[in-house]
C-alpha cells in the first residue's frame, strides 16, 4: 500500500526546512546590511573622501577618467585630503589640477 501521508508529511518537513533556511538567510543579509550602514557612518574618514570624490565629480572628473583615478589614490592618505580640502572656494579647474600635478610630481 502506498504510504501517501507518509510522503506528503515528509515533502511538508522539507518545505519548513527550506523556509526556514530561507528565513534565517534573509536575516543574517539584513544583519550584514545594518553592520556596513553602521561602519559607514561610523567612519569619518570614509565620509571624508565620499565627500572629495563627490567634489570631484562634481569638478568634472568621470569615473574612470585619468583625474578620478589620480584623486582616488591621492585621498588614500590624509596630508593630501587635507590640502585638497583647502580648495573648496577654489575653480574646479584648479581643483583638478592640483590632483594631475600631484599625480605627476610623485610619479616621476
Amino acid at each position: 500500500m502506498v504510504d501517501i501521508f507518509g510522503a506528503r508529511d515528509k515533502r511538508d518537513a522539507e518545505e519548513r526546512a527550506r523556509e526556514k533556511r530561507d528565513e534565517e538567510e534573509r536575516a543574517r543579509e539584513k544583519r550584514d546590511a545594518e553592520k556596513r550602514d553602521v561602519e559607514e557612518s561610523v567612519d569619518p574618514t570614509r565620509q571624508e573622501i565620499k565627500q572629495m570624490m563627490a567634489m570631484v565629480e562634481a569638478d568634472g572628473a568621470k569615473p574612470g577618467s585619468d583625474e578620478h583615478f589620480y584623486a582616488t589614490f591621492h585621498f588614500m592618505e590624509k596630508k593630501y585630503r587635507d590640502v585638497f580640502s583647502t580648495f573648496t572656494a577654489h575653480e574646479s579647474v584648479v581643483r583638478l589640477g592640483w590632483i594631475k600635478r600631484m599625480w605627476e610630481l610623485n610619479n616621476k
